[in-house]
């Protein structure tokens, strides 16, 4: 979590999202880390995930309103 507080912007009211992703060698680019086959639609209502702080940082996972999973870091 102490590398999500690098991506933070330098101001605290505004979050960065980071979408997690996994890059791995042989393939053209990074696969997007989401759930596609739970069959749960409208998962930022459904599903929260707890927040946390890091030096101060909030750090908060969230869903898009596409259903793919971002971090909030800062705000």
């Amino acid at each position: 979590l102490c590398d999500l507080c690098d991506v933070a912007t330098g101001d605290p009211a505004q979050p960065t999202a980071w979408a997690p992703s996994l890059e791995i060698d042989g393939l053209p680019a990074p696969l997007r880390l989401a759930s596609r086959l739970d069959d749960v639609n409208g998962k930022r209502r459904r599903l929260h995930y707890p927040a946390t702080r890091v030096d101060g940082v909030p750090i908060r996972p969230r869903y898009t309103a596409d259903d793919e999973l971002t971090i909030e870091v800062g705000g």
